[in-house]
């Protein structure tokens, strides 16, 4: 690497590692992921994901030990819990930057596609969250790397096998997306030889090494229970049932406009500017990224359940086709800086607040301390139509969902871990204050326009001495004291 290369990536390193100590945690499936890894090691075993009690057969355990690992070196902070899944996006940019060398053979596509990668509001906003999809990543990104220079080197492709079972560990099925474009690359190249050398074979019994034990160990030990919620809910349910909202066939593409703004715009010109070089050369390396793009991008928009993180392993594809074209512009030392300019104009625009104040949730991590000066282990605390996980983790209490909505009761119990946990449950606020034991308080947090119902059903029970109101920026909390 050049100077300008290995500038472009410590300065992307330093935006993705900064500030990652300070906040909180995403109130979605990272507070579960960071009680998870904290049971893992506080003695829970490494063989099983367990929430509430309950155990969680959809992902494999890979990320998990690896955020147990930080968790008992740096605690089960912010930083501890979010640095893995940094350290995997550095290096997630460094085989980005690597794939472009390889591709493209020269230095400036390789510190563009870094540029553009780091500016992707998608791409950094999910490298500094508690997640499996990053980890997952940089194995994908490791396999294709490795497979490259496995064409001219087959050695490297006991490094893919390697990465393989990193991919199956982390995601699982998921990987399929990782292997279709290489799978198909190999075929139209002609390079059967590949497979039938013997360093795919020491690379395929490594991938096998790596991933047999755990899914034989809880086939063992669960049975169909195992597989129906690793491939029958993980996969199938959630390509045929949207799990969340309403089917959007251009859910992508909107979030993809809205998320990336003037990037989509140059994503978009790169796709192009490959697309025309493709028909023009019909490149090998071309052709390599248009599967990529088509392998990671039709089976998440034919799927009915659609979530943005789910389009990550595009990004990369996406920033190496732009980088191509940025470098076919000019060579000259005045383009470079105003592309890089551009680059960093637009990743302060997208991520700026990200950067500076990673606080999600704060108004559940603020009412927590209240909770936990006012309250005792037997008290209540729950969340009221409103899916929060954050308020009790943050004041250490079990996690209760309380919903008087059919309909939202519907889709939280179709998630295997909250419908085995028990911490959904269907009722009206009235009937839960009602079947406290006397003496009982009741911490309840709900959204700010439905805190004025809460706060009578409270007054009108006659069953506390007061009700007090905390009020955040989007949520609420009513105590019964």
């Amino acid at each position: 690497m050049n100077l300008f290369e290995k500038s472009t990536l410590i300065i992307s390193s330093f935006l993705i590692l900064w500030n990652i100590w300070n906040g909180s945690f995403v109130n979605s499936d990272d507070i579960m992921y960071v009680e998870m890894a904290e049971g893992m090691s506080s003695g829970g075993g490494i063989l099983d994901l367990t929430y509430q009690g309950a155990v969680e057969h959809q992902k494999p355990p890979l990320a998990f030990w690896l955020m147990a690992l930080s968790g008992g070196l740096f605690g089960f902070g912010e930083f501890g819990m979010r640095l893995p899944t940094v350290l995997a996006a550095v290096f997630s940019l460094l085989f980005t930057a690597m794939i472009a060398r390889e591709l493209f053979k020269e230095s400036r596509s390789s510190a563009y596609t870094v540029m553009l990668l780091t500016a992707s509001a998608i791409f950094y906003f999910n490298s500094r969250r508690v997640m499996t999809d990053t980890i997952f990543l940089l194995g994908m990104l490791s396999f294709i790397w490795s497979y490259l220079k496995a064409l001219g080197n087959p050695k490297f492709l006991i490094l893919s096998g390697i990465s393989s079972g990193w991919m199956i560990m982390s995601k699982g099925p998921v990987s399929g997306i990782a292997f279709a474009p290489v799978l198909l690359d190999l075929f139209l190249r002609k390079r059967k030889d590949l497979i039938i050398s013997k360093h795919f074979l020491i690379g395929a019994a490594l991938t096998l090494i790596s991933t047999l034990p755990w899914h034989t160990a809880q086939t063992i030990r669960y049975g169909m229970e195992f597989w129906r919620d690793y491939i029958g809910f993980s996969v199938f349910e959630r390509a045929f049932e949207s799990l969340f909202l309403k089917p959007d066939h251009f859910f992508y593409l909107k979030r993809f406009i809205d998320d990336e703004g003037i990037l989509a715009l140059l994503f978009l010109a790169g796709l192009c500017f490959t697309l025309w070089n493709l028909f023009k050369k019909k490149g090998d390396g071309e052709r390599f990224l248009l599967i990529w793009i088509l392998c990671a991008f039709l089976p998440f928009q034919v799927s009915q359940t659609k979530i943005p993180h789910y389009m990550l392993s595009l990004y990369p594809a996406l920033a190496l086709m732009t980088s191509r074209f940025f470098s076919s512009l000019s060579a000259r030392v005045v383009v470079s800086a105003a592309i890089t300019a551009l680059c960093a104009g637009i990743f302060f625009s997208h991520n700026a607040e990200d950067l500076l104040s990673p606080d999600y949730s704060r108004d559940q991590k603020e009412f927590a301390e209240f909770v936990k000066e006012n309250s005792s282990e037997s008290d209540a605390v729950i969340a009221f139509n409103y899916y929060d996980l954050a308020l009790a983790h943050y004041a250490g209490r079990r996690l209760n969902l309380i919903t008087d909505d059919d309909n939202m009761y519907a889709i939280l119990t179709r998630t295997p871990i909250l419908a085995r946990s028990g911490c959904v449950e269907l009722a009206s606020i009235e009937k839960i204050v009602s079947s406290l034991p006397v003496g009982t308080k009741l911490f309840t947090l709900a959204e700010n326009n439905l805190a004025g119902q809460v706060e009578q059903a409270l007054e009108n029970s006659g069953r506390f001495s007061s009700v007090k109101t905390l009020k955040g920026a989007r949520l609420t909390l009513i105590s019964g004291l």
